[in-house]
């Protein structure tokens, strides 16, 4: 299967890329710098050069692909106009992937949050909040699975808050992620029982507070 992916360097698309190319699949990911070209060639993928703004290169990347996956963003939290900014350029990103996927029948897998449940862990039954700084990003994903009907296999994936992997683990203050820090430092659980049910899925890996103590050293 050919696989065009947003974001295939970053800290998931990494390790969405390497699972692709060890299944076998034939993997193009959107580098925007020469560094990220290099990553992606050294994890196996081919680079498309070109970023999130580049709408006719994405819409040429998704033509050309069986299946979309998205999970770049701009990532820039110094301001709510940056972070607006940002927003705005994710939904027009996944507008142009999508254009070439509607009535083809071909996957487009976008990513979103975990809503906040007050009192209790929240589920794919949770409706994902659309106010606040990344409200807009919500919205986009509603969008996307509204392609349902329109001949395209839409799906989003809710990562939880606490995403990591190897490397140094140091507590910064909440201030360093400007106006998404409250956001950050909310207590925000989550359940995965229902994809452990529909996926036969088990986890085997140590959990959150073990696995931040082994990467501390």
């Amino acid at each position: 299967m050919k696989v065009f992916i947003t974001g295939g360097t970053g800290l998931v698309g990494s390790a969405v890329v390497a699972e692709l190319v060890a299944a076998g699949h034939t993997v193009t990911a959107l580098s925007r710098s020469a560094s990220s070209a290099e990553r992606a060639e050294a994890a196996g993928a081919t680079p498309l050069r070109g970023s999130l703004t580049d709408l006719e290169v994405l819409r040429a990347g998704a033509e050309r692909a069986d299946g979309v996956i998205h999970l770049a963003f701009g990532n820039d939290f110094s301001s709510p106009e940056a972070i607006a900014r940002d927003v705005t350029e994710e939904a027009e990103a996944l507008a142009a992937l999508a254009g070439p996927l509607i009535g083809t029948g071909r996957p487009l897998v976008t990513v979103a949050g975990t809503p906040v449940a007050p009192g209790r862990a929240s589920t794919e039954e949770d409706p994902l909040p659309t106010e606040g700084p990344v409200g807009g990003r919500s919205e986009s994903v509603a969008r996307v699975l509204a392609l349902a009907p329109r001949g395209v296999r839409a799906a989003a994936v809710r990562l939880p808050r606490t995403v990591h992997h190897d490397g140094p683990v140091e507590s910064v203050p909440e201030d360093a992620f400007g106006p998404l820090g409250p956001v950050f430092a909310t207590d925000q659980p989550a359940s995965g029982a229902r994809t452990r049910a529909g996926l036969g899925w088990t986890p085997v890996r140590p959990g959150l507070l073990a696995d931040l103590e082994n990467l501390g050293g």
